[in-house]
Order: C-alpha cells, then structure tokens, then sequence
C-alpha cells in the first residue's frame, strides 16, 4: 500500500472487525485503530483546535496503555512491539503540538511520493527494462517540470471536412442487397433468398454488387450476409 492507500485502511478497517475477529478482543482492537487515527488527525493537522492541543499527551499515553492491554493475548499487539517510535509520540511530539508548531511541516510527503513513483515503476517493468534507468529519468522529468501545469486541450467542434463527407456519400451510394422494398406501399424488388442460395451463388452476387468479403464458412457467410446487407 502506498500513498493515502494508508490512510483508507486506517479509518475504514475498523468497521470490518466484527465479521473477522474474536469477538472477545474485537472492541479493544477497535478502539486501538479509531484512537491512533484521532492522534494522526492531530499531528496532520496545520492548526488542530486548542481541545485536541491541550488532551493530545494525554490521549497517547491512553492509546498507549489501551494497546499494551491486550500484550500476549492478541499476536501483533506484544509489549515487544512498542518501538521508540511511540516513544517519540508520547514524549517529545506533544511539546511540538503545545508550542502551536504544525508538525506537518516535517512530514516526508515529497520524500514518499518519490518513494511511490519509484516503487511503481520498479514493479511495472519487466525484465526487459532497465527499471533503476526508468525511475531516475521519471524524477529527472518532474524535477524538470515541477513548475509548470499541463493544460487541457482546447477543442472546439468544426464543420465536417469534404473528404470525411465524401467518404460517406461513397457509402451511402453503395450497392447492398434487399430482401424487401424499403418503401412500405411499393412492391419487393430483386428479391433474394440468401437461405436458398448455394455458397458459390452468394459470393457471385455479392461480386457482381462490387462487395468483397474474406468469410468462407457457410453459416459465417449466411449469417454475416444478413446482417450486414439485409
């Protein structure tokens, strides 16, 4: 997962619990994710509220002490697992978050974008591209163009040109076959039975009307006979 992928899993997956977990530990490991992403909501935040501001160390070390709850009972959720980063969290990013310092400021969002384009490209080539060329062409290019935009075309719909019109009139002057008159009230002119015509009979007459055709199976040559000129 790259990319706000992250950040989906982080506030939609809690919803899922019910249907894959023990019930027993469900509404904890519930809380656990719903809590981490109120903290994250904090700490992303360019002026998060003086209520969040005030409650943030508070709220981490609850989180904290809800998570160490369910050490050895829960695989994943063990107190080995409590890594200096959550020491950072409880300990040093709530004197940032009291001296109104947006810590979004020192997020690696560009370092990680690069990080994605670079993933990306390295698990879409295959053997037959250089996928390390690739990726540092690709930072090259917006490196390069970082400053501009890319604007959208601007089309504007235009009479049709002669030679498309005559391509049409061509069509429409072409000989086809009919089974019937198109006019309701005139009687049927050169009526042809394609189903009781041999195979050798249908590619001659459609020779003769100047129309070609590649079809060699007999039920091909029926079928697309009647649905293309009938």
């Amino acid at each position: 997962m790259v990319g706000n992928e992250k950040k989906k899993v982080l506030r939609s997956l809690p919803e899922k619990f019910p249907q894959i977990l023990d019930p027993e530990h469900c509404g904890t490991i519930t809380q656990i994710w719903k809590g981490f992403d109120n903290l994250y909501k904090t700490l992303s935040a360019w002026k998060p509220c003086q209520t969040r501001i005030d409650s943030f160390f508070g709220d981490v070390i609850e989180w904290l002490k809800l998570y160490l709850s369910l050490g050895g009972d829960v695989i994943g959720y063990e107190n080995a697992s409590v890594t200096p980063y959550i020491h950072v969290l409880a300990y040093h990013l709530p004197r940032f978050v009291k001296d109104e310092t947006p810590f979004k400021s020192f997020t690696g969002q560009g370092v990680e974008k690069i990080n994605d384009t670079v993933r990306s490209i390295y698990h879409n080539k295959c053997n037959n591209h250089d996928a390390c060329k690739e990726a540092l062409l690709a930072l090259k290019r917006i490196d390069h163009l970082q400053g501009f935009e890319r604007q959208p075309h601007q089309y504007s719909k235009k009479m049709m040109s002669t030679g498309a019109s005559d391509i049409f009139e061509q069509r429409r002057k072409r000989p086809r076959l009919c089974v019937a008159s198109t006019e309701d009230d005139a009687p049927p002119m050169n009526e042809i039975d394609v189903d009781t015509m041999t195979i050798h009979e249908i590619k001659t007459t459609l020779k003769e009307m100047g129309i070609a055709t590649r079809v060699r199976r007999e039920d091909k040559l029926r079928e697309n006979s009647q649905e293309s000129y009938f």
